[in-house]
């Protein structure tokens, strides 16, 4: 692309990120952030700098086009619970604040686009929305988001420039960010977007949304082929997430583009109807446990990947379950590894040094919904701090610190790594930490979707995806909702095209306030 400058101006860097499923139990409070990421000033830079992350390619890119970086805010939790209302307000209120030490000329926030508030279904909205009244019109704004975004109309109307992922496994935060920062500096020089945002009525399960196959591949090369020919700046999917029980959950696409606003709308009608049309493709079907754990059992050869789509720590779920664990011990699945979160069995696990003999029930306390706790017996291999580095395509650079870690062998010969904290395995660190062989596993339960895939793809010959029971569900039907939008397929077999939403944006035009 032809080289940008933006004459030393200064771009404010921040956000606040949150995916919140809105059946966890518990709410998620300012103490799960710090426990994560909760950053501000020279923290947020020293953090970020260097990293595969939005933040860190936003910080790199704009260095490179010649923009002064201030480093604001940045708060992020892991996927949990409906964000306490005072802990939201906090979080809010310091970004605001900072927004206005700052008086940048333009703001680029790292967001979810599914975080959810106790007393806000549409936080990140509000956000812009006070961001907005604080920079005035003429500052452009530009966010990244997930592509389980649930994203409504305030949320693109407040920006100028949205951004989603286009990898599910995400492992293209870096460019994300380094390509809003090029559409800021094209604002910067005068460039203005009209937005199209068109919401669908369809609710596609997390398991079938990969970027790799259908139909999210076809589609995405529908946007990738806007970008090229230069009628769209850029152009997002996001299908969406659907254990957020609010109105605005549901599939959608973002259009940024120069073009006139009537012009952006039938983009944007063009891509729903590609989606419309192969919604059958995102269809899923799941094995039970019984049956998964005896075809690893009689497989010729490992690692298989068991996959705990309901207990998807990277969606939300606490990383307790048991079922999967209790079946390899009951059919004595030697070499197989299994992660649980369980703060206390790791209480207990605290003395004991390796080599010594314990006596747990692990798992199935979080909830009552991802299982029963699993009587164990066994040997401890390995125990102590278990922080470890990301080196995978997921955040590489960024540190994951999941309390206390303990290994242990069962008598059966199932291999349990026991974590303080919940840990998503978009990364193998937590195993290797402790010393875990991977070629040599016999199965790995992923407690994942589909973004398990971006540290344990090339290890594994195969992999069964698991009908397990919890929150995750991809079968979205048991799940309670009482705020979602109706209908969306598959969820109400009476949803149609004609129930779609387009909402149409024109360039903002202003001075800084």
């Amino acid at each position: 692309m032809q080289e940008l400058h933006a004459g030393g101006r200064l771009l404010y860097v921040g956000g606040i990120w949150h995916e919140t499923h809105s059946f966890a139990a518990g709410a998620t409070t300012k103490a799960d952030f710090e426990a994560h990421w909760l950053l501000e000033g020279p923290a947020l830079a020293d953090a970020f700098a260097g990293t595969a992350t939005e933040a860190g390619g936003a910080l790199s890119r704009a260095a490179a086009l010649g923009w002064s970086a201030v480093p604001g805010f940045y708060a992020a939790a892991l996927p949990s619970g409906i964000v306490a209302s005072g802990t939201w307000r906090e979080l809010k209120e310091r970004l605001i604040r900072s927004v206005q030490e700052a008086r940048p000329d333009a703001v680029f926030l790292s967001l979810h686009g599914a975080m959810v508030a106790e007393d806000d279904l549409d936080p990140e909205a509000t956000l812009l929305r006070e961001v907005r009244a604080v920079v005035g019109e003429g500052v452009p704004i530009g966010v990244t988001l997930d592509s389980h975004a649930n994203t409504s109309p305030h949320l693109v109307h407040a920006a100028d420039v949205v951004v989603a992922y286009d990898t599910y496994p995400h492992t293209d935060f870096a460019e994300r960010g380094a390509e809003v920062v090029e559409l800021l500096t094209r604002m910067a020089q005068g460039e203005r977007f009209s937005r199209a945002l068109v919401q669908l009525p369809l609710a596609p399960p997390v398991l079938a949304q990969g970027s790799a196959g259908e139909p999210m591949r076809s589609l995405l090369a529908e946007a990738h082929a806007l970008e090229r020919s230069g009628a769209c700046a850029a152009a997002s999917w996001m299908p969406g997430f659907p254990y957020a029980d609010v109105e605005r959950m549901g599939m959608s696409a973002v259009l940024i583009s120069s073009r006139p606003p009537a012009e952006v709308k039938a983009m944007a009608e063009r891509l729903a109807q590609a989606a419309w049309e192969g919604r059958a493709k995102f269809r899923t079907e799941l094995v039970p446990v019984a049956e998964a754990v005896r075809r690893v059992r009689e497989a010729p050869a490992g690692p298989i990947a068991l996959v705990d789509v309901s207990d998807n720590v990277g969606g939300g779920s606490p990383g307790d379950g048991t079922a999967l664990l209790r079946e390899l011990v009951q059919q004595r699945v030697a070499g197989a590894v299994v992660t649980i979160a369980d703060r206390e069995s790791i209480a207990k696990l605290a003395s004991a040094a390796p080599g010594s003999r314990v006596e747990l029930a692990a798992g199935g306390k979080a909830d009552g919904r991802h299982g029963d706790p699993v009587p164990l017996e066994g040997v401890v291999h390995w125990s102590g701090e278990g922080r470890f580095i990301l080196s995978g395509r997921w955040m590489k650079g960024m540190s994951m610190d999941p309390g206390r870690v303990a290994w242990v062998e069962t008598a059966e010969g199932v291999h349990v790594v026991i974590t303080e904290r919940k840990v998503p395995p978009f990364d193998a660190g937590v195993l290797t930490r402790v010393g875990i062989d991977l070629a040599s596993a016999r199965a790995i339960v992923v407690k994942s979707a589909l973004a398990w895939q971006a540290a344990f793809g090339d290890v594994v010959r195969g992999a069964i995806y698991v009908d397990t029971p919890g929150i995750c569900t991809p079968y979205a039907e048991r799940l309670p909702f009482r705020n979602r939008r109706k209908p969306l397929w598959p969820l109400d077999d009476s949803a149609d095209f004609s129930d779609r939403r387009v909402h149409v944006f024109g360039p903002r035009r202003g001075e800084r306030a």
